[in-house]
């Protein structure tokens, strides 16, 4: 094996495993760059049409030349090297000859605004992957002192293009997924019902915050070594058989749907556990395979908090009064209840009752309850809603 064949596996193995390891994506690069003797690189993206330009990754290279190329030059009557995006072969060098040859680079605006300014005399490109928005592109140049790109240079540059375009694939594709697990957690996290997604053993795979809160409290179920335990034994076995007979569903055991059973917490009221299956029958509905497990859906009366006179008059433009008295509403008291809390008389709380119902939409408490769970129940964090207009909550310095 050559000395250069060494060098290519030697890259390959870095950019493959800088998939999930930045650091070693950087010593792959900077390995490709040293073997082709380029200072510059940048990795990104083209739009169909070629107007719209983001790099997402670069070498060595200035922000401000990048500010230029997502700017004013993101024009193919100004960069002739956008052109490429839609017609030059895929993961096939291209040379400035591809794109009309040197004079005809040194006639265009960006000869003037990019290369002259950055001191760069030569460049190379290649197309790594087409979707149907936009094209992946790489880019890479030399200094003006520098010698210009050679034949054995492209050689080298197309032996490494297959595994850098593989792994520019696979990485973007695991920044994208990381970043909808993101969303998703974070729109989790603000549900005040616990969330657990378990695999059909109890294994917890995913929690949310009020289910992190909940386990950590103990009181009716917890976690140990990251599977699901109720307070007592035969109230374990019925939990996991609940789990077990949700993860079944759909592969042919014949289990209910959804399934519920109350899991006693030493309280009044105890945890109402609902589960759902995650079976790889139903991988279309989710859109990607799905492992064997069971979503859980968790109230906890004790963890749960109420709409707050806040939140309440934010939404439905109640005044201080008519928000306290639908709080209490919507808390279970009745009008006698509500009366006697603030401190006015019957007829007072039916009039506010009745400018309530007005407001809500509604013509009776039960429906108020309903209609005021359903819009601004279960939300965790309502002291940060404000209304449309008024500045958000400021964060303390150092958050």
């Amino acid at each position: 094996m050559t000395a250069a064949a060494r060098e290519i596996l030697e890259i390959a193995g870095r950019l493959h495993e800088g998939v999930v390891d930045p650091d070693m994506w950087k010593q792959g690069i900077d390995r490709m760059c040293g073997m082709l003797d380029t200072p510059l690189l940048l990795v990104g993206n083209i739009t169909r049409g070629g107007r719209g330009v983001s790099f997402a990754f670069g070498h060595q290279t200035d922000p401000k030349a990048v500010s230029l190329l997502e700017g004013p030059l993101a024009d193919p009557a100004h960069n002739p090297w956008l052109s490429l995006a839609e017609q030059h072969p895929l993961r096939r060098p291209a040379s400035v000859a591809d794109v009309g040859g040197k004079e005809h680079l040194e006639g265009s605006r960006i000869w003037q605004d990019f290369y002259i300014p950055f001191n760069l005399g030569d460049t190379a490109a290649a197309v790594l992957e087409r979707q149907p928005e936009f094209s992946n592109i790489m880019v890479m140049g030399r200094r003006a002192h520098q010698p210009e790109f050679k034949s054995a240079d492209m050689k080298s540059f197309a032996m490494v293009l297959p595994h850098l375009a593989r792994a520019w694939r696979v990485r973007r594709a695991l920044a994208e997924m990381e970043e909808m697990a993101g969303t998703l957690r974070f729109v989790l996290d603000r549900i005040e019902r616990g969330v657990i997604v378990t695999g059909p053993d109890g294994q917890v795979r995913f929690a949310n915050r009020a289910a992190d809160a909940l386990l950590s409290r103990g009181q009716g179920l917890d976690a140990r070594q990251g599977r699901l335990r109720a307070g007592r034994p035969r109230h374990t076995d019925a939990l996991l058989s609940l789990i077990e007979r949700a993860a079944a569903t759909g592969i042919g055991a014949g289990a209910v749907a959804v399934d519920a059973l109350a899991l006693p917490t030493g309280d009044e009221r105890p945890l109402a556990v609902v589960a759902e299956p995650l079976a790889p029958a139903h991988g279309g509905a989710l859109g990607h395979p799905a492992a064997p497990g069971a979503v859980l859906f968790i109230s906890d009366s004790k963890g749960s908090t109420r709409p707050s006179e806040d939140r309440l008059r934010i939404v439905y433009g109640l005044t201080p009064a008519e928000a306290r008295t639908a709080a209490l509403l919507v808390a279970g008291h009745g009008v006698a209840s509500v009366a006697e809390a603030l401190a006015v008389s019957p007829n007072t709380v039916k009039y506010h009752l009745k400018t309530v119902y007005g407001k809500v939409g509604v013509s009776r408490q039960a429906d108020l309850v309903r209609r005021v769970l359903a819009d601004v129940g279960g939300l965790a964090e309502p002291d940060k809603m404000v209304p449309s207009g008024e500045p958000s909550p400021r964060a303390p310095v150092g958050d």
